[in-house]
């Protein structure tokens, strides 16, 4: 811990405070390197004290001890950078604000456009540094079971060879794009870093598709251009011929992106391959299956395979026969998203059957949040400086999350939030020199 002797207190606070979030932000000396390059020192202090919740820059210049003015203009200026959300009620037109955590987040926002305000050379090395170099990162963002970030989709071009092949609308990428649309066009984040890296990608980089209502934060701030439904059907029929993997925001209602993820950029993916964490990305409801007989062993399909999910193995070998090899699915590794299967192109030895096991994807990035704080322990953070926040419709949607999450979910946060309540009235008795409620 030895890189802590130059962080400001205002990083090491916000520091904190992201790792409290949904995604994570452990202490290592990557992480502090881009929080630095990115939040100025007053910046850092501000979104270091903002709640999970929707909040206001009055509330936070309550908190701050400073000028309304001068805290809306800062929170204006850090929303530029991706390092808030803002936006509009609808109903009373007030302006509200959300911290955004890293990813997804301001690291994604800091590459998906050339920025002005950015030295996006050293921000590449550091990120590279956050994601490859320093695992706690990765770990602590894709070791997340149902909670996790992104879910795979698979190519409905597939599906539509399957015998009894239906699928729920949320699981399908045109639908999604329907419902929301339309939505926004911006660089990937993940080849525009390679190239600054000195490693660009192959394939094309002005795909990350953002859609709405989310779209309207990003376009109105530079992130992303506007994009019809019709444009974003065809980047998604680009993608699909190219053999890139279609990764969504892992919700049902109101996803907020679509990936056209790469196995050599991707950082779902390489968490994968990179780093071994199997479960980084939500398989879809299907699963890669070879008809052993059928195959004729090209091995096409496995060098297709992003993630390294399918390889050749041998066959038994009868008496007198010559050595013939045939595909196999590592079931632990395989994400049903389809891209294989145009590989086989003579044999048709791919299947694409539903799994054994029921595939859950959260309804709302609300209960997916709750689902995550469940599993981190750390469902007190979420209500942490809710009475800042001034929403009462926050916290509804909070409560209506925990009534949806399972059973066992429901009990583990009622045993954090009444653990986390015990012990503040023991210490409370304590400093008040009084023994603790029992």
């Amino acid at each position: 811990m030895g890189h802590l002797h130059d962080v400001k207190t205002a990083h090491l606070a916000l520091q904190r405070r992201l790792d409290q979030g949904p995604a994570a932000a452990p202490p290592t000396a990557a992480i502090f390197d881009i929080l630095k390059l990115l939040y100025t020192e007053e910046e850092a202090r501000t979104a270091a004290i903002m709640p999970w919740a929707p909040t206001s820059a009055k509330h936070l210049a309550a908190r701050l001890g400073e000028p309304e003015e001068l805290v809306r203009t800062r929170l204006e200026g850090m929303a530029d950078k991706g390092l808030v959300f803002d936006f509009t009620s609808p109903k009373t037109g007030k302006v509200r604000y959300v911290l955004t955590p890293p990813v997804v987040g301001f690291f994604e926002f800091t590459m998906m456009r050339v920025h002005p305000k950015v030295d996006q050379g050293e921000a590449a090395r550091i990120l590279h540094r956050v994601m490859f170099e320093e695992r706690a990162f990765a770990a602590g963002v894709f070791e997340q079971g149902d909670a996790v970030l992104g879910r795979a989709m698979i190519h409905e071009d597939v599906l539509a060879l399957q015998p009894h092949a239906e699928v729920l609308d949320y699981q399908k990428a045109t639908w999604l794009i329907e419902e929301a649309g339309g939505g926004g066009l911006s660089p990937c984040y993940c080849r525009h870093k390679g190239a600054h890296l000195g490693h660009p990608c192959e394939h094309p980089e002005e795909v990350c598709t953002t859609l709405q209502p989310a779209a309207d934060f990003s376009i109105r701030h530079g992130f992303a251009r506007p994009a019809a439904v019709s444009e974003l059907l065809e980047v998604l029929a680009m993608c699909r011929e190219r053999g890139l993997v279609q990764i969504a925001d892992n919700v049902q209602r109101n996803p907020i992106y679509i990936c056209h993820c790469c196995g050599c950029h991707c950082g779902q993916l390489l968490a994968i391959t990179h780093h071994g964490l199997k479960q980084a990305v939500r398989t879809s409801p299907r699963i890669a299956t070879v008809d052993s007989e059928a195959c004729t062993g090209c091995g096409r399909c496995a060098r297709r395979c992003p993630i390294g999910a399918i390889a050749l193995k041998q066959r038994p070998r009868e008496a007198g026969g010559s050595v013939r090899m045939a595909a196999m699915v590592d079931e632990s590794l395989c994400l049903g998203c389809g891209v294989c299967h145009a590989a086989c192109t003579k044999a048709r030895a791919l299947s694409f059957p539903a799994r054994p096991e029921r595939v859950l994807t959260p309804a709302s990035t609300m209960e997916r949040i709750v689902q995550r704080a469940v599993e981190k322990g750390a469902v007190h953070s979420l209500l942490l400086g809710h009475e800042q926040a001034g929403s009462m419709a926050w916290l509804h949607r909070f409560l209506g999350a925990v009534e949806n999450l399972p059973p066992v979910h429901r009990a583990l946060v009622s045993r954090q939030l009444k653990s986390r309540f015990v012990a503040a009235l023991s210490g409370s008795a304590k400093k008040a020199g009084q023994s603790p409620p029992v």
